[in-house]
């Protein structure tokens, strides 16, 4: 595929992707505020930080899914099956939400420390467990690929045209993008050898 269709496709999934980038990154917030009110009534301050990070880790995986879904949408508009690009494009997008979203944590963590002198101990223990936990996405996310390959494929497949050319003798024809069902006699010699039989 040459660099100016794979910029056009690329550049389509970003534009789809903008929409569900802001309606994750509210949903995200809705969740976080409930994670922190159910972890404030259990009355242990020690079920705060890891509720916080599992609502990174939750969000981070939806916005790889969501990229995924969005590049096999514009690869999909462009009549083109995914290709290495694709898979590129979504693991660097997966390692630098996963990078974001940690260093959102690490950052709240420092300033809920200067705040309230809350022990931040917890913390690097949960950050090494956002790449290993938000990989089940990248895996959904390569499987939403594989996928949109696999229909590509058949599409292409099932849209191949049947040419029939048959343009020699008495009936000849030609039939494109379908199946000739027709049948025809063939007269031979005169109209008068016809008509005395």
């Amino acid at each position: 595929m040459n660099t100016d269709r794979l910029k056009e496709i690329m550049a389509h999934a970003e534009v789809l992707f903008k929409p569900e980038w802001s309606l994750l990154r509210d949903k995200h917030e809705e969740h976080l505020r409930h994670a922190r009110f159910r972890a404030l009534k259990t009355g242990n301050s020690a079920a705060m930080f890891p509720a916080e990070a599992a609502c990174c880790v939750a969000h981070a995986k939806a916005l790889v899914v969501a990229k995924a879904n969005c590049i096999a949408t514009a690869y999909t508009s462009f009549h083109e099956a995914a290709g290495r690009e694709a898979d590129a494009e979504l693991s660097t997008f997966f390692a630098t939400v996963v990078a974001a979203r940690k260093a959102s944590f690490a950052g709240h963590g420092r300033l809920v420390h200067m705040r309230t002198g809350r022990s931040t101990s917890q913390v690097s223990h949960l950050l090494r467990g956002f790449e290993r936990d938000a990989n089940v996405a990248l895996l959904e996310g390569r499987r939403i690929l594989d996928k949109q390959r696999i229909e590509m494929k058949n599409k292409q497949h099932q849209t191949v045209p049947q040419n029939i050319y048959n343009a020699h003798g008495p009936n000849a024809r030609i039939t494109i993008n379908g199946t000739d069902n027709s049948s025809n006699i063939a007269v031979v010699g005169s109209v008068e050898d016809t008509l005395s039989n």
